[in-house]
């Protein structure tokens, strides 16, 4: 609050600037600046709470399919403009998993957000769930989100889950999606993991254990 009740402020002064700048396109061209640039800290300041705030999940059994279904239709505007073809590959009878479907849709949408930002002349997201087992043996639900994007160079790969990297020239991105999106995952007691490839494209796989039959 220290900082956003006074950005908050700043932001009400520059649009009552912008209203009353008048013809003097110099001046409103200045104030618009100032705003953006206001936003955008206004915007590091609320990702930076969600960020440190620790999360706390309450989690359900829920069948995964429908999760994802229901967070494409959260980007189901961005995902048409940008003219991208979304691929399901969905293994039948995927197990249930413990998870805070929330929280879980919201790192889907994050890992989405960042795939559709990738393709800027359209393209193709695949996604597949199907059932795995690790080396133990143990039975866990993958996960996976594929595009056709620009990729992550190789020297960026390990640092896109550090809180305010980002490999875009956007000003309104924070670079704490994929942070964000690990730490739900930790804590699911799953895993994440980038593999990438410049101009190839970038896959997230993400890999849930499976909830015990009772």
């Amino acid at each position: 609050h220290e900082v956003k009740n006074p950005l908050a402020i700043i932001i009400q002064g520059i649009q009552f600037l912008k209203t009353s700048s008048g013809s003097d396109t110099l001046v409103a061209d200045v104030v618009e600046r100032i705003k953006k640039s206001a936003q955008r800290a206004d915007t590091i300041v609320k990702g930076l709470l969600s960020f440190t705030r620790q999360i706390i999940i309450q989690t359900e059994k829920a069948e995964i399919i429908p999760i994802i279904e229901e967070t494409l239709s959260f980007v189901e505007h961005q995902i048409n403009a940008e003219h991208i073809t979304v691929i399901r590959q969905y293994s039948p009878n995927a197990p249930l998993v413990s998870i805070d479907s929330d929280q879980i849709k919201q790192a889907f949408a994050n890992i989405l957000l960042n795939s559709i930002e990738a393709m800027e002349d359209g393209g193709t997201i695949t996604i597949a769930v199907r059932q795995i087992r690790n080396e133990a043996d143990q039975p866990y639900l993958q996960i996976s989100f594929a595009d056709v994007g620009c990729g992550i160079p190789a020297d960026k790969i390990e640092k896109v889950f550090d809180p305010f990297f980002t490999t875009k020239d956007n000003l309104g991105n924070t670079g704490l999606g994929l942070s964000i999106t690990k730490g739900i995952i930790d804590k699911h007691q799953a895993t994440i993991r980038i593999d990438s490839k410049p101009h190839e494209g970038t896959q997230v796989v993400i890999e849930l254990p499976v909830t015990p039959i009772d």
